[in-house]
């Protein structure tokens, strides 16, 4: 490979001159550097760089990826939330509460109270308030759903770091 076709070619030419460029990357567990490596060479393998050396990017990267983690387990907590999409109303409530009749018997030398009763009730409550129709809760949801990607997240987090934005016109 030329200089000039691994400094013009992106990270794909860069990744055919050294492809252990992306070993050192930290991403968020359940993620492997092959998936995400795959992903960012087929979204953007021939994008310019900013700085289009190997032995940079080999370095920038795991500094790169290392200040991202906390960004990106994050992200993937919040799309990993189990919820209902369906109701836009959910609560708990753990309640209990004692009675006790205090009437003491009449041969007692201290206070003894007659009976105790211990009421502990738990309530679920869920469902749709109203406010919005399930038809456009599930509507909102299955349009968002597509850019809960943590592996495109991340694809683009690369791109807007490393690659240069240019307009090809044509």
């Amino acid at each position: 490979m030329f200089v000039n076709e691994m400094h013009q070619g992106g990270i794909s030419a860069l990744l055919a001159y050294d492809n252990t460029i992306f070993d050192e990357m930290v991403l968020p567990d359940g993620l492997t550097i092959k998936e995400v490596v795959d992903n960012i060479v087929y979204k953007y393998g021939s994008t310019p760089l900013a700085h289009p050396d190997p032995e940079v990017m080999k370095y920038y990267i795991p500094v790169w990826s290392a200040r991202k983690l906390a960004s990106w387990n994050r992200y993937k907590k919040a799309i990993e939330v189990n919820y209902d999409p369906l109701n836009n109303y959910d609560r708990y409530e753990k309640g209990s509460s004692t009675a006790e009749n205090q009437i003491s018997a009449d041969n007692a030398s201290a206070y003894q109270p007659d009976n105790k009763t211990i009421v502990t009730p738990d309530l679920h409550t869920y469902g749709n308030i109203g406010v919005t129709t399930s038809q456009q809760m599930l509507t909102q949801e299955l349009d968002i759903a597509h850019r809960i990607d943590l592996v495109n997240y991340i694809v683009d987090d690369f791109r807007s770091e490393f690659c240069l934005d240019m307009y090809y016109g044509g």
